[in-house]
Formats: C-alpha cells, sequence, structure tokens
C-alpha cells in the first residue's frame, strides 16, 4: 500500500511465500524468480520519503523471516552450517538515504543501512550485523543518456556463523569477499532505448 501527499509519501508491503522457489512452477519458481529455497518465506517491509525543495531524506525498514532455509541466489556461497541444521534466519535492514537535485540534469545521494541478522542453527545461534554505504552521482546530457558513478562499502561484524553470511557480498559485485569487507566502484554511460 502507499500514501503520498505533498511531499509526503509512505509505502509498505508485506509477502509470505510456503516453500518458495521449491518447483519451476509457482509465484517464485527457482528460475529467475528465485530468492530463498525455504520452508517459509515472510517478509514485510515500510518506508517513508520526504521532499523539501530540491532534496528528499528517507527512512525504510524490512523484516526478512525465513523457516528451515536451504540455499539463496542473493549470497555467493552456502548459508548452511558445517553440521547441523539451519532452523530460521532473518534479516533486519534499516536504512537512511538522502538525495539532492542540484540541477534539473544533476543530482548525488548515500544511503547508510544496518542489516541485524538472527542466525538459528541447531549448532548454535549467531547474530552478525552488517554496514552497507553507497553514494552516486549522476549528470544526464539529455532524456535518454547519462553518465553516473557509483561507489559502495560494506562491512559485517558480530557473530560469526560460520558461512558464506560472515563475508561482504555487495549486490552487483562480480563475487562474495573474502573477507567481512569489499569495496566496489562503478562508472557508466547509460544510454536508454
Amino acid at each position: 500500500m502507499q500514501y503520498a501527499n505533498g511531499g509526503l509519501l509512505l509505502a509498505a508491503a508485506y509477502l509470505q511465500a510456503d516453500n518458495p522457489s521449491a518447483t519451476a512452477g509457482g509465484a517464485i519458481n527457482n528460475g529467475g524468480d528465485q530468492n530463498f529455497l525455504a520452508k517459509r518465506l515472510r517478509i514485510f517491509g515500510a518506508g517513508i520519503n520526504y521532499t523539501f525543495g530540491a532534496a528528499t531524506a528517507g527512512f525504510a525498514y524490512s523484516n526478512s523471516n525465513l523457516t528451515e532455509p536451504l540455499s539463496t541466489s542473493y549470497i555467493s556461497g552456502s548459508i548452511l552450517p558445517a553440521s547441523g541444521t539451519l532452523n530460521s534466519l532473518r534479516f533486519q535492514n534499516l536504512e537512511v538515504n538522502f538525495k539532492y537535485q542540484f540541477t534539473p540534469a544533476f543530482y548525488a545521494g548515500g544511503a547508510y543501512t544496518l542489516t541485524l541478522e538472527n542466525f538459528n542453527a541447531s549448532s548454535g545461534e549467531a547474530k552478525p550485523k552488517v554496514h552497507s554505504v553507497g553514494l552516486m552521482a549522476d549528470y544526464s546530457f539529455s532524456k535518454r543518456t547519462d553518465v553516473y558513478i557509483q561507489g559502495a562499502y560494506q562491512h559485517v561484524a558480530g557473530g560469526k556463523t560460520g558461512t558464506a553470511l560472515d563475508m561482504a557480498d555487495l549486490p552487483g559485485a562480480s563475487n562474495a569477499s573474502s573477507t567481512s569487507n569489499q569495496f566496489q566502484v562503478r562508472a557508466a554511460i547509460r544510454h536508454k532505448f
């Protein structure tokens, strides 16, 4: 659901899927739509944006709960413990973001996301924290062509799970880091057809 009034925008969403990505059929199949293979997936998210003049500030929260997860297409490597079973996995994301439109053709923005993980396995529980920061600047030459530069940094701290969740893994990176830190920069010219 969504509500907008002047510069205020509020939005919320909820999803529950039983046995997501278990087969080639269904709403979340094991092909291009695959996310988590688990007994149950529940996601709740809400956010608020407020635009004042050329600036937009926002806050978003999401809570993803997985019952008996087996794998995911979001993380490079296994999320399963070396021994025992993974009973549940929970991700809570808290994000603050900001964008400023300097001119009609140029804007810059940034975001910080704190991810609180709850890893509950038969062998024990761990609560890692993931800190992610991103910055971007974009200049439009025309309605169809722009140039941008963006950078992102991620650091994984806190309890260790003994799985791929202990390594930094930025979305869009070619692979996960071999450590708890990862940094990437992308610069591009984009043309929309």
